[in-house]
């Protein structure tokens, strides 16, 4: 932990051989360390790191490669989507949209409909941009009011491209009053009329986004 948090480059050869350790939270510490160091010659032992049979460890070496933020770690974190443990998949989800590598749109598209860590699979679509708007319009209308905020939010962060999107999404009754908020949040002069138009909605929820 502490040369984790010193960040020198002359921990890194240590701290990867402190990845075998034979106590579980010396390999979890090791992880760590090495995704605050952040060198890629990390990459490879930490996506090993991966297939540790504790938990704890995958999940800091996810977090650790998303750190990293090297795109060798994509297929691998991709794999780690479907490990056993929700934590470990969070991580995942998490570092992938860190890398924001493409080949990880389809999988964490997939995540949207993984219970327990769909809201960070939204976040990570919202990193890596535009191809996952309408997979993430379906989101606003999750049940989970944190994965609707993700979404809401994912929209906002890939901008102009979502416009269009939302606008539509005005007129859908299970999203509405977050797409009116994000399309405050994106400030395109475009959302003006249909805003306008939502002043006038039976919902004082989605009267009340759309005047803000």
């Amino acid at each position: 932990r502490a040369l984790g948090r010193i960040g020198d480059a002359r921990a890194v050869e240590p701290l990867i051989r402190a990845l075998g350790d034979g106590y579980e939270q010396v390999r979890c510490a090791a992880a760590r360390a090495l995704g605050e160091i952040g060198e890629v010659q990390a990459v490879e032992p930490l996506i090993r790191a991966l297939g540790d049979g504790d938990e704890r460890v995958r999940y800091a070496a996810a977090w650790a490669l998303g750190r990293i933020g090297d795109a060798q770690a994509v297929e691998p974190l991709i794999r780690a989507l479907g490990d056993g443990d929700e934590q470990v998949r969070y991580a995942a989800a998490w570092a992938l949209g860190r890398i924001g590598d493409a080949r990880a749109v389809e999988p964490l598209i997939r995540a949207l409909g993984d219970g327990r860590i769909r809201h960070a699979a939204a976040r990570a679509l919202g990193e890596i941009g535009e191809v996952a708007v309408e997979p993430l319009i379906r989101a606003l209308g999750d049940w989970d009011e944190r994965v609707r905020h993700a979404a809401a939010w994912a929209l906002v962060k890939i901008g102009q491209a979502a416009v269009e999107p939302l606008i539509r999404a005005l007129g859908d009754e299970r999203v509405r009053r977050e797409a009116a908020w994000a399309l405050g949040e994106i400030g395109d002069a475009q959302a003006v009329e249909p805003l306008i138009r939502a002043l006038g909605d039976w919902d004082e929820r989605v009267r009340h986004a759309a005047a803000w």
